[in-house]
C-alpha cells in the first residue's frame, strides 16, 4: 500500500499518527463529515472548531496537541 501525500497539517497528523477521520471526530465530538472536510482541505476550520480537534487529538495521541500543529495559522490580509 503506497503512502499518499497530506492534504493539510490535521490530514499529515493523522496520517503520522494512523488516525481515522472517524476515530478523530468521536474523540473530538464533531461530525465525521465536518472533520473529513478540514481535513482533507475542503472546508476551512473556525477557531472553536480547531479547539475541539487539537482536543480530541490531544486525548487521542496521550500528549498535549497546539492548534499550530494541526493548522496553518498564517495570517494573509
Amino acid at each position: 500500500m503506497s503512502e499518499r501525500r497530506a492534504l493539510s497539517r490535521l490530514d499529515a497528523f493523522c496520517l503520522a499518527h494512523k488516525i481515522g477521520t472517524e476515530k478523530l471526530a468521536n474523540a473530538a465530538d464533531v461530525s465525521r463529515q465536518q472533520a473529513a472536510r478540514v481535513r482533507y482541505a475542503k472546508a476551512d476550520a473556525r477557531i472553536k472548531f480547531a479547539k475541539k480537534i487539537a482536543g480530541g487529538a490531544s486525548r487521542l495521541v496521550g500528549r498535549k496537541v497546539p492548534i499550530a500543529e494541526l493548522f496553518d495559522l498564517d495570517f494573509e490580509p
